[in-house]
């Protein structure tokens, strides 16, 4: 990737009721936005899609080809380096959610976004680049925008980062963007996979196609110092 700017568009899943959340991300150029996201518009109109993409909402049927695309998308796009993947998973069972005072899942998800944003994002690209984080819209993103000097700083004193590398960070609904859709559907089988999560028939498919295609085989262990492309890091 060689643009000055890079979008980082993140979205978490599974930290209700689940042992396992998964906090990723998808880093992109801009100019490869707007084709993804109409390359993925088109695949829902053709199945006659008039929802998102969603893990959660997955019951096959006449959906199956058009998720099963969407998937294939995603590994061409990071075969070809259009883009990469980073994703931190935590086992929440374990997490302390009030350590530093009153908490909850999703302020813990925020502090995680805070551990993905400054280890693997600013570090790999905030020597060069600046970066846009574009967070899916909830509570477990509502903290994040009131980080980003933080993350900043802390970028620029322990990774040499550009100064102000994190130049915004704009939640967004996904029902807008179908990069955000796409993005949900690989953590929510990652976070399924890495839990052993009991799954119906359809989920099963779907899981099962999404995971042969990853270069990463076992999500319970995190990616060497080297790799960019896909990025796994389990948070303890």
């Amino acid at each position: 990737m060689s643009s000055d700017l890079i979008h980082f568009y993140s979205d978490s899943s599974s930290h209700r009721g689940h042992q396992f959340v998964v906090v990723g991300g998808i880093a992109i150029r801009p100019d490869h936005v707007e084709r993804i996201n109409g390359l993925l518009q088109s695949l829902k109109d053709d199945a006659g899609i008039n929802r998102e993409f969603k893990w959660n909402e997955y019951k096959g049927g006449r959906k199956r080809q058009a998720y099963e695309a969407a998937v294939d998308l995603f590994f061409q796009l990071l075969h070809e380096n259009k883009l990469h993947f980073h994703c931190v998973i935590c086992d929440f069972t374990a997490f302390d959610h009030k350590k530093d005072g009153l908490g909850s899942p999703e302020k813990s998800v925020n502090k995680l976004y805070y551990q993905l944003m400054l280890h693997r994002v600013c570090a790999f690209y905030g020597q060069q680049m600046r970066i846009i984080m574009t967070p899916d819209h909830g509570n477990d993103s509502s903290e994040i925008v009131n980080f980003r000097g933080a993350i900043c700083a802390a970028a620029y004193r322990k990774y040499k980062t550009r100064p102000n590398c994190l130049r915004a960070i704009q939640p967004q609904p996904s029902a807008s963007n179908n990069i955000l859709q796409m993005l949900d559907v690989i953590i929510g089988a990652i976070a399924a996979h890495r839990e052993n999560r009991k799954l119906g028939p359809n989920k099963v498919h779907l899981r099962d196609y999404i995971l042969p295609s990853s270069p990463i085989k076992d999500f319970s262990i995190d990616t060497t110092n080297e790799a960019r492309r896909l990025t796994v890091w389990n948070f303890k």
